[in-house]
């Protein structure tokens, strides 16, 4: 019986989400942005960078070694990654 009530109350909850302003049928839609222009994006220079890093140290000699670069490079990359999973998810 307690089963039964938590099936009822999780049907009711997943109902509700459809509703919007507490009326019935009309379900919330997400709000559409514009596209910009990518070289106006945080992750298109956020990308860039990333990629500069290596080929700025190995021709103007700057010697860092690799585990320097590496601690550049990923928190961009990762970055990226995650705008790139956040902006899909909207």
């Amino acid at each position: 019986m307690q089963e039964r009530k938590i099936v009822d109350e999780v049907i009711f909850q997943m109902s509700e989400l459809g509703k919007k302003d507490g009326k019935e049928g009309k379900e919330s839609k997400p709000k559409v942005t514009e596209n910009k222009p990518f070289y106006k994006s945080k992750k298109w220079w956020t990308a860039i960078i990333a990629g500069i890093v290596p080929v700025v140290n190995t021709y103007s000699g700057l010697e860092l070694s690799a585990a320097e670069v590496t601690a550049v490079v990923v928190p961009l990359v990762t970055y990226v990654i995650a705008e790139g999973i956040v902006d899909a998810t909207h």
